[in-house]
């Protein structure tokens, strides 16, 4: 009698069930439909990551013009760093670019508010690109800030005017 099995001798001898694909040595001719152990594992693994990528709390959408706000305020800082023509370029394209689009695109405010807004940010973006004057730059930038701050009124949201 041998007293001392390995690892995989000791595993071999208690399995009562041979693996699906193997053979029964005790049924000969017959193979033994088993499933293998890893697909419940798996199973479930995949069932834990789909519960936690579900769970938590469900993010709820902010109510419509939650950021605009801050196309005055990008505007402002824009303005704010005027004596330097690439932060202004910066601030403007940063911070207030794809908000105002966002403000013009609103289906709640009027057509003409619309209109004014993108016209007055089409003249600001020929000024970027014609490297016109920080002046004038500056200047449309300001008409820009109040047809913006004048189509946030029309949709009811205040803002402060920028400073200086």
């Amino acid at each position: 009698m041998r007293e001392a099995y390995s690892a995989f001798e000791y595993r071999r001898a208690r399995r009562k069930v041979p693996r699906a694909g193997r053979y029964a040595p005790d049924v000969p001719d017959r193979a033994i439909p088993v499933r293998p152990w890893w697909t419940l594992r798996s199973l479930l693994v995949v069932i834990v990551v789909i519960a936690a990528c579900g769970a938590g709390t469900v993010a709820s959408a902010p109510p419509p013009g939650a950021g605009l706000p801050a196309a005055a305020t990008g505007l402002c800082d824009a303005i704010a760093a005027a004596p330097d023509a690439v932060a202004v370029e910066r601030a403007f394209a940063n911070e207030a670019h794809d908000l105002l689009h966002e403000l013009a695109a609103d289906p709640r405010l009027s057509r003409a508010d619309a209109e004014l807004v993108l016209q007055t940010m089409q003249q600001v973006e020929a000024d970027f690109r014609a490297g016109a004057e920080i002046g004038l730059t500056t200047g449309d930038l300001v008409v820009l800030a109040r047809s913006a701050d004048a189509a946030l009124a029309a949709l009811g949201i205040t803002v402060q005017p920028c400073e200086g």
